[in-house]
């Protein structure tokens, strides 16, 4: 995929896989919002990948569970690059269900539980198929 010229926000762009997407996007010639919780991650990020592609990036400190926030970021993309082509979601969101919030408990714990229960208010289509782990099968 040609990401050149297009506009690109990140979230949790901080640094791990969020400031490596940031980097790679600038490499190829994005235009990126590189965003954090923790703002002064996003803006040492966005330092660093603009030594090398000046211009290229633009950072800000958002909390990507908050509607007001992200509709922030796009603004900020949009008045300093253009209009978003791309946007990843890449921030981690704490306390948020997750793919495990049906079954209840960890991957590990599901690993060695043959059934693991359902939380209330979770129908048995809202919960993926359980396959076990190379360590339990026969």
């Amino acid at each position: 995929m040609n990401v050149a010229e297009r506009v690109a926000v990140v979230t949790g762009g901080g640094g791990g896989i969020g400031g490596a997407l940031v980097a790679r996007l600038a490499r190829a010639g994005a235009r990126v919002v590189a965003s954090d919780l923790d703002a002064e991650t996003a803006r040492a990020v966005s330092e660093r990948v603009n030594a090398d592609h000046p211009g290229s990036t633009v950072s800000a400190g958002a909390d990507a569970s908050d509607t007001a926030q992200i509709e922030q970021l796009i603004a900020l993309a949009e008045n300093t690059f253009g209009p978003v082509d791309l946007y990843f979601a890449n921030a981690g969101i704490a306390g948020a269900p997750g793919l495990d919030w049906c079954r209840g408990g960890s991957n590990a714990a599901r690993a060695t539980s043959s059934a693991p229960p359902r939380r209330p208010g979770c129908s048995p289509r809202s919960a993926p198929p359980r396959t076990p782990s190379p360590s339990t099968r026969p």
